[in-house]
């Protein structure tokens, strides 16, 4: 035990599979990641009303629960003593905050006290819409990467799900956060399976690439931990935004709002080039181990590239249904 230097002790939440990499449980995951994954605690909580989201004040999920991961209350003291512990077993911070009172101040805070006792790493944040100051005051702190919780595809789906604020709102925050973290260092979280039509989704994902954001793909987890987003339907997706990134355009992409048949082919014949296309997006090092998937599959996103060869029959059979699939041109 170091002796620390903290403003004040803070009850936060991590994930289970980061208090198992910081060796404060013997829980073995086949896939672990390198990132920390904190979330802001609450006994209520956040605030906000989505109505999809466990965290939600709406929710009658324990806020244990985040997704298909289960997240526990622990002293951010104890978390920076085996941050400094264990420096080797992480290379980022991911903090996730939720809507309360005073979140800000407790989020600064835990920056604070994380680098006034020499945690250095860089940090990643996933934020509701704040004023530009304070993202500002966030990039000081050593946030280099955002994550902005949009979800829904439209301005209607979006209303319809309840979330706070509204769709003006969090996409002048985007172009704020774009103008403090810089292109490609904002990432826009969308869920796949609330609704939404494949052609408002990816209409969506290429107004944001376009406008220098990247976007993080996550099917759809109902309340009883389960997702019914068909894997053809979430590889179509994840091959449009791969090759979006690479600089085509939806034209080059898409014929008829459907795949061209000759780019799926191409990316069947040389699925090892194209393995990127399938693995978790989000900042440096996330893959976010069984966030939303069973760990008996079907896996829609693929934490490593030793994850994607384990995964690769499977991948080539879904990509052979996805050819025969309404989605393709």
């Amino acid at each position: 035990m170091v002796s620390l230097v903290l403003n004040r002790d803070i009850i936060i939440r991590l994930s289970i599979g980061s208090l198992s990499l910081l060796k404060l449980t013997n829980v073995i995951q086949k896939y672990s990641s390198r990132t920390i994954y904190i979330l802001q605690y609450s006994d209520e909580g956040c605030l906000a009303k989505c109505k999809y989201c466990f965290q939600s004040k709406l929710s009658t999920r324990s806020k244990h629960y985040l997704s298909r991961i289960s997240w526990y209350p622990v002293n951010l003291s104890i978390v920076i003593d085996k941050l400094l512990e264990y420096p080797d077993l992480y290379d980022r911070i991911c903090i996730q905050t939720i809507l309360k009172k005073d979140f800000i101040t407790e989020l600064r805070d835990i920056l604070k006290n994380m680098r006034k006792n020499g945690i250095d790493k860089p940090v990643s944040l996933a934020l509701t819409p704040v004023h530009k100051s304070i993202l500002t005051d966030l990039s000081s702190l050593g946030v280099d990467y955002l994550g902005v919780g949009l979800d829904a595809s439209t301005p209607v789906l979006f209303n319809n799900l309840s979330k706070p604020y509204n769709w003006r709102v969090y996409w002048r925050f985007i172009r704020e956060a774009l103008s403090v973290f810089g292109d490609r260092h904002v990432y826009v979280h969308l869920i796949i399976g609330l609704g939404e039509s494949y052609i408002d989704l990816l209409s969506n994902i290429y107004e944001l690439i376009n406008n220098g954001v990247d976007v993080a793909l996550f099917p759809y987890v109902d309340e009883y931990l389960r997702v019914s987003v068909d894997p053809i339907y979430y590889r179509f997706i994840q091959i449009t935004r791969f090759l979006l990134l690479k600089g085509y355009s939806l034209q080059e992409i898409l014929r008829n709002f459907k795949l061209r048949r000759e780019i799926l082919i191409d990316v069947m014949e040389n699925i090892d080039k194209y393995f990127e296309a399938f693995l978790t997006t989000g900042c440096p090092g996330c893959n976010r181990p069984y966030y939303t998937e069973n760990p008996r599959g079907p896996f829609y996103n693929l934490y490593s590239r030793d994850h994607f060869r384990e995964y690769r029959d499977k991948l080539v059979s879904e990509l052979e249904r996805l050819l025969k699939s309404d989605y393709i041109e």
